[in-house]
């Protein structure tokens, strides 16, 4: 968001502008610019003091004043047309920022190479991340990091102010970066999955209820799906397959998933709570950003998976089968986790259920 002091004008066909120079920059101080800014048909001396400098040149060219205040990022364009008193001002919402700019070539050439730099980083995490997460290391930086011009401190302030990245953290060799859910998404090409509408979704649910129920239909199978912004609380997805499938920013509340195989799923910024999904499989899976507060998951499957920014608490878990699953900034300690297994084979061998899928 950008926060700025403009002047607006009311219903204009067109923006007319024309070329100016600043031929010399005035600064006043704080009283003196809130003053001048709001009394421009007032004399003041500065103006007198400098106005050989304003008006045309040879080339027809404006030659103006630029007046800044301490303590102000605005500034005003000014040129009296021989007069003592403001004639022409044009305002200037970052005229400091322009001042600093062009009084220092080197800083103006750092700021570009510094905006060309976090540019160049983000269209390349964007490109390669796999699951959310990517470390940019120094060789995957466009400029040298001994070049005297770059501070990596300060890309890594840079790029945890685009909204690109949720979390940037930065280490010695490398900056960490969360990438935002919406893009995210991006990652996803539409033109190879299977793009699921509400209404596509509610149809499969309406035929898997007829499927279980021994009725004919179909067996709901969400198998490499894109599902975004789909509402399926309270649905009963019992033995569903929602293997490869993508479901963002969707709703699961209380829906039944028991047995189901959600094998390499992904859920992303996706509502939980209360969902539950005893003995299914989630092998593989992906849950970013989702709110699984009180979901039931007695003797589920979580291996090889990963829970990033999860709300699970007062999630039941008992007897899940986590073998190198990851859990990124997600809080156990609310959580039912008796009996947690780490071993797929033993787990197995225990009594761990592998999803079936009935024909």
């Amino acid at each position: 968001m950008i926060e700025l002091d403009a002047v607006m004008n009311r219903k204009d066909s067109e923006i007319e502008s024309e070329p100016c120079i600043v031929a010399k920059i005035i600064e006043l101080p704080t009283n003196n610019f809130f003053y001048f800014k709001n009394h421009l048909l007032e004399d003041q001396s500065f103006l007198m003091d400098n106005i050989d400098l304003m008006g045309f040149d040879e080339d027809n060219i404006r030659r103006c004043l630029l007046v800044l205040g301490e303590g102000y990022d605005e500034g005003l364009l000014v040129d009296t047309q021989g007069c003592n008193y403001a004639r022409y001002t044009a305002h200037v919402p970052n005229g400091r920022q322009l001042a600093e700019l062009n009084q220092y070539q080197s800083l103006r050439d750092f700021t570009q190479q510094m905006r060309d730099v976090a540019d160049e980083v983000v269209r390349k995490v964007l490109d390669n991340q796999q699951d959310g997460y990517y470390y940019i290391r120094d060789k995957d930086i466009p400029i040298s990091v001994d070049n005297p011009m770059f501070s990596s401190s300060l890309l890594g302030e840079m790029l945890s102010e685009r909204e690109e990245f949720d979390i940037v953290e930065t280490f010695t060799h490398e900056i960490g970066v969360t990438i935002n859910p919406k893009y995210l998404m991006a990652h996803y090409d539409e033109n190879s999955c299977r793009v699921l509408s509400q209404n596509d979704v509610d149809i499969m649910v309406a035929k898997h209820i007829l499927f279980l129920r021994n009725a004919g239909d179909e067996q709901a199978d969400f198998n490499g799906c894109l599902v975004r912004d789909c509402d399926l609380s309270h649905a009963n997805l019992n033995n569903a397959i929602l293997e490869n499938s993508v479901f963002f920013n969707c709703k699961f509340n209380d829906a039944q998933m028991c047995f189901a195989n959600g094998c390499s799923a992904t859920f992303i910024k996706c509502d939980m709570q209360g969902m539950v999904c005893e003995e299914a499989d989630f092998s593989h899976c992906k849950f970013q950003h989702c709110h699984m507060q009180n979901i039931i998951a007695t003797h589920a499957s979580f291996s090889w998976g990963s829970f990033d920014r999860c709300d699970v608490k007062g999630a039941v878990l008992q007897k899940a089968c986590v073998e190198d699953t990851e859990w990124s900034n997600t809080d156990l300690s609310n959580t039912n986790t008796r009996d947690f297994s780490h071993s797929y084979d033993e787990w197995s061998t225990e009594g761990g259920i592998i999803v079936l899928n009935q024909e």
